[in-house]
């Protein structure tokens, strides 16, 4: 399931990790991870990377152009 489809949030509670857990894996506040999960909110690819990794994940970026062109660049 994409990340944005889901919400960051979803993504986290997935992972069953909370906020606190993750913010201290980040570095942050709480208040922070939230003001991230926020649906409105539109985080630099920098700060998705550091919230996917600090999950143990990765993050990618596929891009499909309308000619059927794709590419999948790891971020």
């Amino acid at each position: 399931m994409p990340v944005y489809e889901a919400g960051l949030a979803d993504l986290r509670e997935e992972l069953n990790f909370s906020q606190k857990q993750l913010a201290k894996a980040l570095g942050i506040s709480q208040s922070a991870v939230a003001k991230i999960e926020q649906k409105d909110n539109d985080p630099r690819l920098s700060t998705l990377k550091r919230y996917v990794e600090a999950m143990s994940g990765s993050l990618s970026l596929a891009v499909k152009m309308p000619d059927g062109h794709s590419s999948i660049f790891q971020i």
